[in-house]
């Protein structure tokens, strides 16, 4: 599992990269998004289209959310990239 940290989120603004999960490439890259009272530190990417967004929260956790619910809802918390990338593809 990779951890979902502020080492590894800000290494992914500085170069995007790409991640395969379950046989699908993903793409997490710096953005600038912001929606309401949330602001995303990156977008996820799948097949050319952003598919969600990872928001601060913590030094070891960041939010997760799908790109259709970014300032509705308030991002899930996780610790790994992994768990992120499964609640965004859901």
């Amino acid at each position: 599992m990779t951890n979902l940290d502020a080492n590894l989120v800000q290494s992914l603004r500085k170069t995007a990269q790409s991640f395969e999960r379950n046989g699908v490439s993903f793409t997490l890259r710096a953005t600038g998004a912001r929606a309401g009272l949330f602001a995303a530190e990156l977008e996820v990417v799948r097949d050319g289209e952003v598919v969600g967004y990872i928001t601060p929260y913590s030094d070891r956790e960041h939010g997760a959310t799908k790109a259709a619910l970014f300032g509705i809802t308030a991002p899930r918390l996780f610790g790994t990239l992994e768990e992120a990338i499964d609640e965004i593809a859901s």
